[in-house]
């Protein structure tokens, strides 16, 4: 049996204890109580099984000894903390609050926002149960593709690529419907391909940091993904303090689509060296990234103790590289067919994998294009939407639940992003370009959920946004929901702890009375430290928790948070 924690004052903080020690549980025992029928004659007492009473004020004894403790945690912690806190945690089920800390106190949530997203996303895009919400890319074409080309292959006709936003489209797949237009003997096209939007175009909302920009995990949809909107790079020096070189590292459809064109869509101009460890003591080194114009990066200063560091950049201008791939894939297919990932809706199997395709590369560079013209064309109206009434060929997306799960598990912003404005478009709520009306349909969408947030401010879906702002309070109410109306559809989505996601790797989540019993959002960033979500102890059943904690000092990063402190009490019997 694992003790109870002691209490430690201010000037002990250093030796503030994570619990490491293996719980040992017992098993709850359920007591059912038979009660009196309705009407009846005579007067009936409920029956109690032998010692019933000893055992309920036994589960209220160890209720208020947790409360007592969660209190006594975050008050010691608190006091000898120069950070803000703010903690609430309770039984959903009985609504019986545990411990609440400042739980009106305004904070900034981070990537805990996804909690919200996910919810919104579920509640507004999964409205039939029986077919599940999808992001769908389409090729369409103006005439029926198989009695519009002629023995020779040419198609009279003009096609359209219709990007639905779908965020985890790869140019794997975007080459898979080429592929599948080249399978029904297609060689020439004699007409036009336009390359459409229908999803918003926006632009980065308010508040995100201007050096997460250029990064991969600060792309943002334009309306056109295509692996992420991320492209890898890499910087080296052959020694310290010479000047770095960087060099470009495409995936295998970049590489074999792009080709030379790859350098002239994205231009990195790097002023920048290696130092070794040992002569940065006194002088740090930093290196830094400035976005010039869209797809140009300039690195300046110095990295230390290595003479290779991997780049992950952000696509900056997502519509110059994308029809720049389309016209190296078109380019591609004149020669013969390519791979497809699968996921290819068409009007026939898709052809195998054409071996020269890839051995050409370089020469589909020079290679006449399928094209006579390529457009893009950010919306359209219907009259143009229904000139090309012809399916050739579509690419669905994961359904909505693993869409959710990846963006809870890895925190991706693109996602969250993603799905918060298809939320917003889909509800009539936003419009183009405006962020401004994506925070009034946050507010909207919520109070249609039965939640109220006229004390939080969200600009955003991701959290990166410094602009957010909320309460332990709003936030237990959108897990309180997501408890009751989705249950574990819902928080299975959620890192586990010590086995998935976020919470996979931290040595807290990996102790044997935590591990795989906590599934939790995590939000983090500069001086931020947040965890939300539902702890299934042995001994107090479920547990909702928001454990918020902004301000940290850099300085006491090493320190054990209020997330290492609070988290461990919960299960303790």
């Amino acid at each position: 049996m694992v003790k109870q924690s002691k209490v430690l004052t201010p000037a002990s903080r250093p030796a503030f204890i994570i619990h490491k020690a293996a719980a040992i549980f017992t098993t709850a025992l359920l007591v059912a109580t038979p009660t009196a029928k309705a009407n009846s004659p005579v007067k009936t007492v409920d029956a109690k099984p032998l010692g019933a009473d000893k055992l309920e004020l036994a589960s209220l004894t160890k209720t208020d000894n947790l409360s007592k403790r969660l209190q006594a945690v975050v008050e010691s912690y608190t006091s000898a903390s120069s950070s803000h806190v703010s903690a609430l945690i309770w039984h959903p089920e009985s609504n019986q609050t545990l411990v609440s800390y400042q739980s009106k106190h305004m904070m900034q949530p981070a990537s805990v926002t996804k909690t919200l997203t996910a919810l919104l996303a579920l509640d507004n895009l999964q409205q039939n149960k029986d077919e599940n919400f999808r992001y769908k890319t389409q090729l369409l074409s103006s005439t029926p593709i198989t009695q519009y080309t002629d023995e020779y292959g040419y198609y009279s006709g003009d096609l359209k690529l219709v990007f639905s936003g779908d965020p985890s489209l790869t140019s794997k797949q975007l080459a898979g419907l080429f592929d599948h237009l080249n399978a029904l003997g297609v060689k020439k096209i004699d007409g036009n391909l336009y390359v459409e939007r229908d999803f918003i175009d926006t632009s980065y909302p308010a508040g995100w940091v201007w050096d997460d920009l250029g990064i991969c995990y600060g792309a943002a949809n334009k309306g056109v993904v295509i692996d992420g909107n991320c492209i890898r790079a890499q910087i080296t020096a052959n020694d310290y303090q010479q000047k770095a070189e960087v060099s470009l590292k495409p995936n295998t459809e970049q590489k074999r689509y792009l080709g030379q064109a790859l350098n002239q869509v994205i231009n990195i101009e790097p002023d920048a060296w290696f130092e070794r460890h040992s002569d940065t003591q006194d002088n740090p080194c930093e290196l830094s990234m400035t976005l010039a114009t869209d797809n140009e990066y300039q690195i300046k200063g110095c990295f230390a103790n290595r003479l290779k560091l991997p780049l992950n950049l952000a696509i900056t201008d997502p519509d110059s590289y994308a029809l720049t791939l389309i016209d190296g894939m078109t380019r591609a297919f004149v020669i013969g067919s390519n791979n497809t990932d699968g996921g290819v809706i068409g009007n026939s199997p898709c052809s195998s994998a054409n071996a020269n395709a890839n051995a050409n590369a370089n020469a589909n560079a020079n290679a006449p294009s399928l094209l006579a013209d390529t457009n893009l064309i950010p919306q359209v109206n219907d009259n143009e939407r229904n000139s090309f009434p012809f399916l050739v060929a579509e690419h669905q997306s994961e359904p909505l639940n693993v869409l959710i799960g990846t963006m809870l598990q890895k925190s991706d912003n693109l996602i969250a992003e993603t799905l918060l404005t298809s939320v917003a478009m889909q509800s009539g709520l936003t419009q183009q370009g405006s962020y401004f009306n994506r925070t009034s349909a946050i507010k909207q969408l919520l109070k249609k959920a039965g939640i109220e947030s006229s004390d939080s401010h969200f600009v955003d879906g991701s959290g990166l946004s410094r602009y957010n702002m909320t309460s332990a309070q709003h936030l237990k109410q959108i897990l309180q929901t997501a408890y009751s109306q989705y249950g574990a559809e819902f928080y299975n989505l959620m890192p586990v702890s010590g086995l998935s996601g976020t919470l996979k790797h931290k040595p807290l989540y990996k102790q044997q009375a935590i591990k795989g019993r906590v599934f939790a959002k995590t939000g983090s960033m500069h001086g931020v430290n947040n965890l939300i979500g539902l702890a299934k102890t042995q001994s107090h059943g479920d547990i909702l928790f928001v454990l918020l904690e902004n301000g940290i000092n850099p300085a006491d990063e090493a320190m054990p948070t209020l997330i290492e402190n609070m988290l461990p009490e919960l299960f303790i019997d």
